[in-house]
């Protein structure tokens, strides 16, 4: 049964990675939407292509032998001696730890882990023989893949975490359906003319010019194609990778590891940028693409291909990392650190005296990583990061984005300690202190952040830990470390996984639950759904959880804002006049600034806005009822949140 999700994973992000480069190609070529059949005649040939491989894909794939995973370890074994070295550095790990809750400061809590890693390295001496392959053993059942799958669909399908950010990333799509000229050549949220793509990045995601493809040929609207169609693809792929991997590194018991894995997607943090809220619950954003799936297969796929020096695995690891940034533009740099903590890690990885060949090919393996990078080096040189897209982020920061609590914290800092002094509890799990190391000392460094900061992620370096898939890197921890007592260690594991993703800090505490397949705040989004029906030609003033879901409809009207930020973002290249009133009336409208009657009147007239959303539950709803009905508004509909008032004016020329 390996066969079929492996071969639907070369299928799939074979033609996605082909579409990628079409799409690239047509974006930043200018051209429109037509030139997307020439994106398509790409993805067939990608298809065919990861078609053509699959045997040396299984061959590669189904039994890469792991040193980290090995064989059991009884921890009764070790010896006090062994012990205490273990437990020591340990120690000093979570001092450190402790040290940075109570002061946020990370560079002592680094630089333990560092040291540790050293300290292991050297007190393991060289690496023991290469772990033996596991074998096939039997294959799993249909049903226990079936029940992978339906997990993975249950926990997306049933669960609604919307993103504000949907106002834009739907209305990508929705404009480029729309577009008479170059795709992505300008900003259509206000449904304006003469605004600039808030950020050249997007020109080189594919999702978008896929869901307008996908959207315009079947007829469907965009959020059904990005909110459910797309979707219930990435969790099939979801199951597929996660199913080959866990196959690969534990054979029968891979169902046990699959589960975790799923599991601490979801469980593994609510805040904004956590692993948890990018993982299943939001995988009809490409970040969670990258996150649940491609990630942890281009760790998987690079370490295969270095450990068997495959050409193979080269042109495999090249198809994800493009396939990454079809999914999101972070893949730029994401991508190529994520294969290249791999390739570090594994040219000190020898079991014996190591030849040329074996250090040059990890080298020589970062070429696979030539088309992101070149990529980002066009948008560098044809359109930088203007100042409103760098937002300050020490991190410290990072580091509380992703891990928002002392639960979330204590499980990240035990892991990177355990990885880093993995290779003193047994040399085979060198490549696992390797691979810490090369993560605190190329992705999370305090000495690098700021140059990250200016010069790479523009100040997002929070994201830098998406390089490592953590996640998938637990699971198989904690399957490894379990392997002694497997028939009851592993199946409390997923117990213990359940409970954190049921807990507080899982990103099902932000969720609400029940079928869901469009990922919208119901009551808001309905009210959307209205104003975007009769607001005519003039423009919409809305309360800010209603304007969010404007643009997402493919016959949107014209707005006077989407969100605060997205104005914030365009102010050093707005169109002359054309921010600072729709600045104003968004503070109105929100209840954040008054505004004189005259001056109200003024800016609703001048600026042909005929329909307003107030949201009854900001406290300042009666007071511009009252102004509304005041200038002339009146009342045209009404939900139990949103009221909706109507201005009666001429538009024609405006």
């Amino acid at each position: 049964m390996l066969r079929c999700p492996l071969i639907s994973l070369l299928i799939v992000f074979g033609f996605f990675a082909g579409w990628t480069v079409g799409s690239n190609i047509a974006a930043l070529a200018g051209l429109g939407f037509g030139s997307l059949w020439g994106a398509f005649a790409l993805g067939v040939i990608g298809a065919y292509a990861g078609w053509r491989v699959r045997r040396r894909a299984f061959d590669l794939l189904a039994d890469p032998g792991l040193e980290l995973v090995g064989a059991p370890v009884d921890p009764r074994s070790l010896g006090r001696q062994r012990l205490a070295v273990i437990i020591a550095p340990g120690a000093i790990i979570a001092a450190a730890g402790i040290w940075f809750v109570k002061t946020s400061e990370f560079t002592p809590l680094w630089a333990s882990i560092v040291a540790c890693a050293v300290l292991a390295l050297a007190l393991s001496g060289r690496g023991g023989a290469v772990a033996p392959g596991l074998g096939q053993g039997s294959g799993p059942r249909h049903l226990a893949f079936g029940l992978l799958l339906a997990t993975i669909a249950s926990l997306y399908f049933f669960s609604s975490a919307p993103d504000g950010d949907d106002a834009f990333y739907l209305n990508l799509p929705v404009g480029l359906k729309n577009a008479q000229g170059p795709l992505f050549a300008g900003d259509t949220t206000l449904g304006e003319t003469g605004w600039p793509l808030l950020g050249s990045n997007y020109k080189v995601e594919a999702l978008p010019t896929l869901a307008a493809a996908l959207s315009a040929v079947t007829g469907l609207p965009v959020i059904v194609v990005a909110h459910a169609v797309l979707p219930a693809l990435w969790c099939v792929m979801l199951a597929s990778a996660a199913y080959v991997m866990f196959f690969a590194f534990f054979r029968r018991d891979w169902l046990w590891g699959a589960l975790l894995y799923v599991l601490l997607l979801v469980g593994l943090g609510w805040s904004f940028q956590s692993y948890g809220l990018h993982g299943i619950v939001r995988l009809f954003h490409g970040k969670a693409v990258w996150v649940s799936i491609l990630a942890p297969l281009l760790f998987f796929v690079t370490y295969a291909a270095l450990r068997r020096r495959s050409g193979a695995g080269a042109f495999l690891t090249m198809g994800l990392q493009i396939s990454a940034l079809g999914a999101t533009a972070n893949a730029i740099y994401l991508a190529p650190l994520a294969m290249g903590l791999v390739c570090a890690a594994r040219f000190f990885d020898f079991g014996r005296p190591a030849t040329t060949t074996d250090r040059l090919f990890p080298a020589l393996f970062l070429a696979t990583s030539a088309y992101n990078l070149l990529i980002g080096l066009v948008l560098l040189a044809t359109d930088p990061p203007t100042p409103m897209q760098k937002f300050d982020a020490p991190i410290e920061t990072g580091v509380w984005s992703l891990f928002s609590n002392k639960i979330l914290l204590a499980i990240f800092v035990g892991a990177a300690g355990l990885a880093a002094l993995a290779a003193l509890v047994d040399r085979r799990w060198r490549f696992a202190t390797l691979y810490a190391g090369a993560f605190f000392l190329f992705a999370v460094n305090p000495a690098l952040w700021d140059l990250y900061s200016d010069y790479v992620t523009g100040n997002l370096s929070f994201r830098l830990f998406w390089a490592a898939p953590f996640p998938m890197l637990l699971a198989v921890g904690a399957m490894t470390l379990t392997a002694w007592a497997a028939r009851v260690a592993r199946p409390a594991a997923v117990v213990a996984a359940l409970g954190l993703a049921v807990s507080p800090v899982s990103s099902l505490h932000v969720a609400s639950f029940g079928f869901s397949p469009l990922k919208t705040d119901d009551a808001a989004y309905g009210a959307a759904v209205e104003a975007a029906q009769e607001a005519g030609s003039g423009r919409v003033l809305a309360a800010a959880d209603v304007a969010r879901w404007l643009p997402t409809f493919e016959a949107a009207p014209r707005l006077v804002y989407v969100r605060a930020d997205y104005l914030e973002q365009q102010r050093s290249r707005a169109p002359a006049g054309d921010l600072d009133w729709r600045m104003t009336l968004h503070d109105w409208v929100n209840g954040r600034a008054p505004l004189a009657s005259t001056n109200l009147t003024a800016l609703l007239r001048g600026h042909c806005v005929t329909t307003i959303i107030l949201d009854r539950d900001n406290s300042s709803f009666g007071t511009l009822a009252a102004q509304l009905v005041e200038l002339g508004a009146f009342a045209a509909g009404s939900t139990n949140r949103y009221a909706r008032y109507a201005l009666d004016q001429n538009c024609a020329g405006d």
